[in-house]
């Protein structure tokens, strides 16, 4: 991209592009009807700001706006991390991806905040600068709230999209996407973007949705988009939406460079596993089925990206070979071997 142009203003012009229609789509079915007594119990709640991140991977931002009757929590991997206005938790050990042990706390508030109704899970890449508590009120309708995608909304053009990146196995996210398609899911379904999404997360229906979209980052890749906008697909799931710019708004907003801290420069997630265990792995039962699946899905996907190498080696062969084998090559014998001795 051109060092001039500014990322978020390009996407930008993206989004208010299709952001109507976006919103429209068969996923959000949206609607005008306010739910005045889920607003009222919202209210009446302590509501749960948090965020998790590991490795470098993101840093802590101090909020600009902080919310009464509302708890903010950092789970983190730093043992010198403090704040003025984050608790800060410290994560349990994990042989899990520094991106999967995140997840886990993304994806299960229910396990975190047990004596909690409602959570805001938001991405350590952002800044909160005004009230969630604002936000919320203003779209909620259902058991869930997310965003619109700026730019797509479609999961097999987000894959597409997703496959540039090296941290993705491509081998792992065509299984996925191939999958998904198989068992009828359409194009243009509806997309959201997850890095902020507000939860009743002790309803039944929410927690299992949960439970399905973790298995399904272990079992393939982890760009929760492709996974989840499945699942709410599958089980006839409708999140209320909100039509806010994802990277900035009024709630909250991407902070400095338009990528992470830390760019995860391929797609192998056991090395944390592997680590743990120093290399030596005796009995296939030591491991946990979760830990199974990873180092699995990291062994298919370098398998397939060597054979693709030797394809890719075997074509270059032939055509030295052929080369070798022309006249050509072999009119011009004395010639190159008089260039070569340079005589």
């Amino acid at each position: 991209m051109n060092d001039n142009l500014n990322p978020y203003e390009v996407v930008r012009t993206r989004y208010e592009s299709n952001v109507d229609s976006f919103i429209l789509s068969e996923l959000f079915q949206p609607t005008l009807e306010v739910n005045d007594e889920l607003i009222e119990d919202i209210k009446d709640n302590e509501l749960v700001v948090y965020t998790a991140f590991t490795g470098g991977y993101d840093s802590l931002k101090e909020p600009e706006f902080v919310d009464d009757n509302t708890r903010y929590v950092c789970f983190t991997q730093n043992p010198d991390l403090t704040s003025k206005t984050w608790e800060i938790i410290q994560m349990e050990p994990s042989t899990l991806d520094d991106n999967r042990i995140a997840k886990q706390y993304k994806i299960f508030p229910n396990k975190y905040f047990p004596d909690n109704e409602y959570s805001f899970w938001i991405d350590g890449s952002f800044k909160l600068v005004g009230s969630i508590r604002e936000y919320v009120y203003k779209y909620i309708n259902s058991s869930m709230l997310t965003v619109v995608h700026p730019e797509r909304d479609c999961i097999f053009d987000e894959a597409l999209s997703s496959i540039q990146f090296p941290r993705y196995s491509n081998y792992t996210i065509s299984k996925q996407v191939e999958k998904y398609r198989n068992e009828g899911m359409p194009l243009h379904y509806g997309l959201p973007s997850l890095g902020a999404i507000f939860r009743k997360h002790n309803n039944p229906e929410i927690v299992s949705l949960m439970e399905q979209w973790w298995k399904e980052i272990i079992n393939y890749t982890n760009q929760d988009q492709l996974s989840f906008t499945y699942l709410m697909w599958k089980n006839n799931f409708h999140p209320s939406v909100a039509s806010e710019y994802i990277w900035i708004n009024d709630y909250w907003t991407k902070v400095d460079d338009y990528h992470h801290e830390v760019e995860l420069d391929d797609y192998i997630t056991s090395r944390n596993l592997i680590r743990s265990l120093e290399g030596n792995i005796n009995e296939k039962n030591t491991l946990t089925k979760e830990e199974i699946n990873l180092l699995f899905n990291d062994i298919d996907a370098l398998r397939d990206e060597a054979e693709a190498l030797n394809q890719v080696r075997n074509h270059w062969d032939r055509e030295i070979n052929a080369i070798r084998n022309s006249s050509s090559w072999k009119l011009t014998k004395k010639l190159r071997n008089f260039r070569n001795n340079g005589d």
